[in-house]
């Protein structure tokens, strides 16, 4: 309990923020790696349940480029990954 992961969505959910994603991912030193992906994705979660929706729309905003338009959606991130998690 010294991190807060809250769920955000059932195919990411599981991820322990290891970092092995990142080296293997192409987008690596564009943008963000997956493992910033999820932890963005959990914080619009939090911030949305506490009911922060200005703050969580301009992070939802930003996340569109640098999250979802920068993702080379190759798999690569899976591979290194030890619970298998896709996030492309």
């Amino acid at each position: 309990n010294l991190k807060a992961m809250p769920a955000t969505n059932e195919i990411v959910d599981k991820c322990i923020e290891c970092g092995f994603c990142e080296p293997t991912c192409p987008s690596n030193d564009i943008t963000l790696t997956p493992r910033q992906r999820i932890v963005i994705n959990r914080e619009i979660s939090r911030l949305e349940r506490a009911g922060e929706f200005d703050e969580a729309k301009e992070y939802r905003d930003l996340y569109q480029y640098d999250g979802i338009e920068t993702c080379a959606t190759c798999s690569l991130c899976s591979s290194a990954c030890p619970v298998k998690i896709d996030t492309g």
